[in-house]
């Protein structure tokens, strides 16, 4: 039986301690059910109250290196490791453009668009034959930190005014959605006002197995900040040389390579990319 005892969310809130929703975050991560158990047995024995849920976390991912499971505790890094892409934003604009690019769109990030009244910067323009996003994507490094409902209000007033100049010039998608994506969570009136006017508000966990961790696990698509065998600063050094994606390292050896990253520990972390990616 799980212990009740409380813990300390990012947020600052206090809820329970659940031990299935730990279980679950490592089965989804890949981890066996075997594995799964023995990893919250162990945090569970070693739980006090006011313990925090980065506490928790830290634990679990220290025995899954542990256990010689590096692929599975990167998986479980998800969320940090999308939060160590900043402190710009820009990494993560690109790799939320990289996540529809493999799910057939045409995508351009960072892109002037004009309006009936003024030009937009748009984070991300997406689109295919029927559809065309335009999306605004939120980075957070605090991880307590909400996307508020002014994003949303913003959002959807660039977006009336680029619909007006696409109106002028004649329709050619079928659909076009303004679109708001965080890597945190989104407040309750901004998913209120956005989805009362046809927004698709993308916040970590939400909609309900529609958030932007499962969008990341659908494409299989990983920043290379949930790597194990790279240091801070290894990732670092990557993002600052436009490599974001774990995918992108087998074709940058030369990079590796100029970084100091040779042989035995080369080997080691072209094998950690490929059990990440499931390749």
């Amino acid at each position: 039986m799980s212990k009740r005892i409380n813990i300390i969310k990012a947020s600052g809130d206090v809820a329970l301690f659940s031990r299935s929703k730990i279980e679950r975050s490592l089965r989804r991560s890949g981890a066996s059910p075997g594995l799964a158990r023995k990893i919250v047995n162990e945090v569970e024995a070693k739980l006090k109250s006011g313990m925090t849920t980065f506490d928790i976390y830290s634990a679990a991912f220290q025995l899954l290196k542990k256990a010689n499971a590096r692929p599975i505790a990167a998986r479980y890094s998800l969320k940090r490791a999308i939060t160590a892409l900043g402190p710009t934003g820009f990494p993560f604009e690109r790799f939320i453009g990289e996540i529809f690019k493999r799910k057939g769109f045409e995508v351009e990030v960072d892109k002037i668009v004009p309006g009936k009244c003024v030009s937009h910067e748009v984070d991300v323009v997406a689109k295919n034959k029927e559809k065309h996003y335009f999306m605004e994507c939120k980075f957070h490094a605090d991880q307590a930190r909400a996307t508020d409902v002014k994003v949303a209000l913003y959002v959807h007033s660039r977006f009336r005014d680029i619909m007006e100049k696409i109106k002028e010039k004649g329709l050619c998608h079928e659909i076009h959605r303004a679109w708001v994506i965080t890597n945190t969570r989104l407040s309750e009136d901004a998913i209120r006002y956005g989805e009362c006017n046809n927004m698709k508000m993308i916040g970590w966990k939400y909609p309900k197995d529609r958030g932007v961790e499962v969008l990341i696990e659908e494409t299989k698509l990983h920043p290379v900040t949930c790597l194990t065998v790279i240091d801070d600063y290894e990732k670092k050094w990557l993002l600052e040389n436009n490599v974001v994606l774990c995918q992108d390292l087998p074709r940058r050896i030369d990079l590796l390579n100029k970084l100091g990253i040779r042989e035995k520990r080369l080997k080691e972390l072209l094998k950690e990319v490929r059990d990440v990616c499931g390749e």
